[in-house]
């Protein structure tokens, strides 16, 4: 099972195929989520009589996991209320509203069917990172005792889990509500004038649900609530029609629909695919020839940030990006006189540091992780495809999509789901790697300095992410005592010229979700020349750290 602050994921199905959609799950799963729940109890120091949120997506093997997670919550004598499927946005928004200790919302987000996974979280956000690591600890001390986790097991509550319907429209009802109160600011008069803009637009959107929880959220009757006409394929909750992660060519089946819908209906001009629990939402638009194009995570992310920032600009605004977000960002808040901090990748990272930095009176509108697409606006604490289409709103007020596309600073970047941007390496010390890394790209660079320079690039400085903040990782020297130093998180090398103006960057990390390590690389521009470089840089990236690899195994 992968351990981290975005959730505790690993294949439920009881095959062990992450494509298979059966809703059976081995009694040895069913332990480790008894254990999970049990550290949640303790950490989280849940007491008899507390109330409990718990919801899931849309998975097959959700149902079984969120009864075993009632049963174990039941015996305990607390109060468990269960909406059965909602969109992660919508279970967020809801503990803002109730007295709930805490949420556990069961999903694996972007990962295949055969995935799913458990999260906890307070107040519109999972747990930061800090105190999950503290449940992580937790949880292996338990899974140190299986016959107790049995006897747990066994002795679960017997009372039966049911959703709890009138519960699910109260979410709905708050969840509405919530998405209204986040764009309040964005117009003097309030939501109530931006509606009214936005019904004036005379827009259509399209949308491939591809079996998600939002099958069953506000979708449809909050678009249409503002003059958006809507058409919708594969809109049955739990029938997930092809590959969840809502990029390249799992976005087909929406450009087909975009493109057949604007043929009948001009008005129709986006469409938008969810991942599974309807967090992360990447869009489809027509293009000044009438044709569907698909946007890369990073291009609707920095549309996102162009749109909030044009709004909030006498505000002094902020972004917070994690890692791999490209610079374009920096680009594009240097036009609004905004600043950009960087964190590791992980949701709770760039929601922890924005928190953190609102507490410091810095007005923080917009954050996100560019890598995937989607944006958070504050103050949500998660993505929401509702939300990337309300900033996509307020850029249309002033023109056409692919005007705002055409005025955005041009960039060559990996895709995150690109073949080359992943390598499936796993059983490794990737602290061990990291350190190496570092090492052997200081030779690397003076010995490929040469073919680097007919690009301009003279210099280089080397950076880690870990956490809520990005630092020097030049200290790291060979040295020191690997066992006294850690490398959590990423390492990226920063390229530029002789005047330390940036070219590009390579960067690296294990994947805290998925048995795999990312590679990514964004270069400044997007010509012959640029998108050459950038091949160059990946596959040096990519050759160096297979050198590693096999010189710590060897």
């Amino acid at each position: 099972m992968t351990l981290s602050p975005s959730g505790f994921r690993k294949v439920f199905a009881v095959s062990g195929n992450k494509e298979d959609s059966t809703d059976e799950v081995a009694k040895e799963d069913l332990l480790i989520v008894t254990g999970i729940t049990e550290a949640f109890i303790d950490k989280i120091e849940l007491k008899e009589g507390d109330f409990v949120l718990l919801a899931r997506d849309a998975r097959p093997t959700g149902s079984i996991i969120c009864e075993t997670i009632c049963k174990i919550l039941k015996r305990r004598k607390i109060q468990v209320c269960y909406a059965g499927v909602c969109s992660a946005p919508e279970a967020f928004a809801e503990s803002t509203y109730g007295e709930y200790k805490c949420f556990i919302y069961v999903s694996a987000s972007h990962n295949p069917v055969g995935y799913n996974g458990i999260k906890a979280g307070s107040n519109g956000a999972v747990f930061e990172s800090r105190f999950c690591k503290e449940i992580i600890s937790a949880l292996k001390d338990k899974m140190k005792n299986v016959e107790a986790l049995k006897e747990v097991y066994e002795n679960a509550s017997s009372e039966v889990c049911i959703e709890d319907h009138a519960l699910k429209q109260d979410l709905l009802n708050h969840y509405a509500d919530f998405i209204g109160k986040t764009f309040d600011g964005a117009d003097r008069a309030g939501f109530k004038a931006i509606k009214e803009k936005i019904k004036k637009l005379n827009i259509g959107v399209v949308a491939d649900l591809n079996g998600s929880a939002r099958c069953v959220s506000i979708d449809k009757s909050f678009l249409t609530s503002l003059g958006i006409k809507t058409a919708f394929i594969n809109d049955t909750c739990g029938k997930i029609a092809h590959g969840i992660v809502p990029e390249g060519e799992n976005l087909e089946p929406c450009k087909e629909l975009l493109e057949k819908m604007h043929a009948e209906d001009p008005s129709y001009i986006l469409g938008y695919m969810p991942d599974n629990d309807g967090d992360r939402g990447n869009l489809v638009y027509i293009n000044k020839d009438g044709h569907a194009e698909i946007l890369k995570a990073q291009e609707v992310f920095a549309l996102c940030v162009y749109s909030l920032l044009s709004v909030y600009k006498d505000k002094n605004p902020a972004v917070v990006v994690n890692c791999c977000t490209s610079r374009r960002i920096e680009d594009i808040a240097e036009r609004f006189g905004a600043e950009v901090y960087r964190t590791e990748v992980g949701e709770p990272n760039v929601v922890s540091a924005a928190e953190l930095l609102k507490g410091k009176g810095v007005f923080v509108p917009v954050l996100g992780e560019g890598s995937n697409g989607g944006n958070i606006v504050s103050p949500a604490k998660v993505r929401d495809p509702l939300n990337t289409l309300m900033c996509m709103m307020l850029l249309l007020e002033r023109g056409p999509v692919y005007e705002a596309i055409a005025s955005l600073p041009k960039y060559t970047t990996t895709d995150a789901y690109f073949e080359d941007g992943v390598m499936h390496i796993w059983d490794i010390d990737f602290d061990k790697l990291k350190y190496e890394y570092i090492d052997n790209f200081k030779w690397e660079f003076k010995h490929k300095k040469g073919e680097l320079s007919a690009y301009g690039i003279e210099k280089y400085r080397i950076s880690r992410t870990h956490g809520i903040k990005e630092d020097e990782a030049e200290p790291y020297a060979r040295n020191e005592d690997i066992e006294n130093m850690s490398l959590e998180g990423s390492v990226k090398a920063y390229l530029t010229d002789k005047n330390d103006n940036f070219i590009a960057y390579i960067w690296l990390r294990p994947s805290g979700t998925e048995p795999l390590l990312r590679v990514l690389v964004d270069v400044k521009g997007d010509g012959e020349k640029e998108r050459k470089l950038h091949d160059i840089l990946l596959q040096w990236q990519r050759s160096m750290i297979e050198f590693i690899v096999n010189y710590i195994k060897t």
